[in-house]
């Protein structure tokens, strides 16, 4: 694997085992160093997204989605 392909791969699937993969990590540190900043991206995107959703927001979605088609309906 060369850099162009590390960075590709790396841009799609950061936490990858493949052997060629880790491989060239070790062996590269500029795509090592690439490597930990895309993983620091990655756990700070967690972190963000990881937004608990309001009590009942199901039901609330599934009851406003229901009266609608039946608004739908009767008209």
């Amino acid at each position: 694997m060369n850099c162009l392909e590390f960075r590709r791969h790396l841009a799609s699937e950061p936490h990858s085992r493949r052997v060629d993969f880790v491989a060239h990590r070790e062996q590269c540190g500029r795509c090592a160093e690439a490597h930990a900043q895309a993983l620091a991206f990655e756990d700070r995107l967690g972190h963000v997204l990881a937004v608990p959703a309001p009590d009942g927001l199901a039901d609330r979605v599934l009851l406003r989605q229901l009266a609608r088609q039946n608004a739908q309906g009767a008209a």
